[in-house]
């Protein structure tokens, strides 16, 4: 577990949706009305660059830390290693 507030974005903006089509905003409504928890959504992957960590699932963070949920929260995160894919994004 990470705290949120120490999560970075790896890209500066976000789409609407998710790639299953879901918008970004009925997560976030689902985390404030308490319908869902930070716990019962798949893990933020993340990878640590340069001494910070950094988001590979931009949407998701937003989701969080726009619901209300408190930045000093520990959040479950998988820590992977900065590929080819990932550092594209910067």
């Amino acid at each position: 577990d990470v705290l949120l507030q120490q999560i970075n974005y790896s890209q500066e903006s976000i789409k609407g949706l998710f790639r299953d089509g879901r918008p970004v905003a009925q997560m976030r409504r689902e985390l404030q009305t308490g319908e869902k928890s930070v716990n019962e959504i798949p893990m933020i992957s993340a990878v640590m660059w340069n001494g910070r960590v950094y988001s590979a699932d931009n949407r998701r963070l937003w989701t969080f830390k726009h619901a209300g949920i408190p930045h000093d929260s520990r959040v479950p995160v998988v820590v992977g290693i900065p590929d080819g894919k990932f550092q594209r994004k910067f």
